[in-house]
């Protein structure tokens, strides 16, 4: 027979038994929660970081398509130094030769911009051009200077027809005379 001495123990360890797998299982269950939360953390890291990844890659490609779009915008205009102008005028006397024209740089200045915008970073080179030669060669040296890659803004531009003159009796007809005036934008 049962005591009730043996009961209350009884009763007491099944408590005390209880308490503890309440315990134990609460403690396990809070220990779960930390670290679903710390892994819950380190995913977001981790999607974070691969986002951060993805912008930068894009960042890179918009970089890349940019310079590459400036170096575009840089390829129409005259570099900075001396030696970019001294090309220029070296191109427009090949181009001569190439049209088979005489010609004869009148003035080369190089001028302030007036916008506002723009003059802090770009001048202008400006050239007073004359060129002799048969009509097909003049409007051929005339075209190679419009389509040259840089930009081109023709201020003046006045075509004298050949003087006819008399030698010996014969007629002789003079050469057509191109005078251009012409800016091109320059880095400074």
């Amino acid at each position: 027979m049962k005591t009730p001495l043996n009961t209350k123990s009884i009763f007491l360890i099944s408590i005390l038994v209880f308490v503890t797998v309440l315990s134990v299982s609460s403690l396990i269950f809070w220990k779960l929660s930390i670290k679903k939360f710390e892994v819950t953390e380190v995913i977001k890291q981790f999607q974070f970081q691969e986002t951060r990844k993805e912008e930068v890659k894009k960042l890179s490609r918009e970089i890349k398509d940019f310079s590459e779009e400036l170096e575009k915008v840089e390829s129409l205009l005259l570099g900075r130094d001396q030696e970019a102008v001294v090309n220029f005028i070296e191109r427009v006397e090949n181009i001569a030769l190439e049209s088979q024209v005489n010609v004869s740089l009148e003035t080369v200045l190089v001028s302030p911009l007036s916008d506002e915008k723009l003059k802090d970073n770009f001048e202008n080179l400006n050239l007073e051009v004359t060129a002799n030669g048969g009509w097909e060669e003049i409007i051929r040296f005339l075209g190679l200077i419009e389509n040259l890659p840089y930009q081109i803004i023709i201020k003046d531009l006045s075509l004298e027809e050949p003087k006819v003159l008399r030698l010996s009796g014969e007629e002789v007809v003079g050469p057509w005379t191109l005078s251009i005036v012409f800016d091109v934008l320059k880095v400074k």
